[in-house]
């Protein structure tokens, strides 16, 4: 699983996202039938699978597995940790951005940097114009994003705000 995740990073450098995809898929079956669902390398394994799916602008399929990565990461860091609060900003633009407008505000308000800036009593258009910049924020963000060869995982660094384990 290594030397396959090793071939899914160069891919996804390379950007050859249609080669990378299956590989990364195997990279997570293996994973979890080896470690289980909540190991580290497992969730690893499915932010590279998410990130090549936004990659390809494929959001349906990349949120399933933000979602499973929110969960695990909500359960190991807490739900006041800064790498929660990236990770549900990244569900709810992933949200917003596929149509689902109030499960984006649900997981843009359970964000712990926006619950001491949006007033309970704001208006809706005032909570889409919320969604609309943190849709904008995300959007130039994800094309910025340049990622390390040195990096056992796409964008561990950058979800988390910590390197990941080799």
């Amino acid at each position: 699983a290594r030397e396959l995740n090793r071939k899914v990073i160069q891919l996804y450098q390379e950007k050859k996202f249609g080669e990378a995809l299956p590989l990364a898929k195997r990279v997570l079956e293996l994973r979890e039938k080896a470690l289980g669902k909540e190991h580290q390398l497992v969730v690893e394994a499915l932010i590279n699978l998410a990130e090549l799916y936004l990659a390809t602008q494929s959001y349906r399929e990349a949120l399933p597995f933000y979602e499973r990565v929110l969960k695990s990461n909500e359960k190991q860091a807490g739900a006041e940790d800064a790498s929660t609060a990236l990770l549900l900003d990244k569900v709810a633009f992933l949200r917003f951005v596929t149509g689902d407008n109030k499960g984006a505000e649900n997981f843009y308000r359970r964000s712990p940097s926006t619950k001491k800036s949006t007033p309970p009593t704001a208006t809706r258009s005032r909570k889409r114009s919320i969604i609309w910049r943190s849709f904008i924020v995300k959007r130039t963000a994800f094309k910025r994003v340049r990622l390390f060869s040195s990096a056992p995982c796409l964008c561990w660094k950058r979800v988390t705000g910590r390197r990941a384990r080799r």
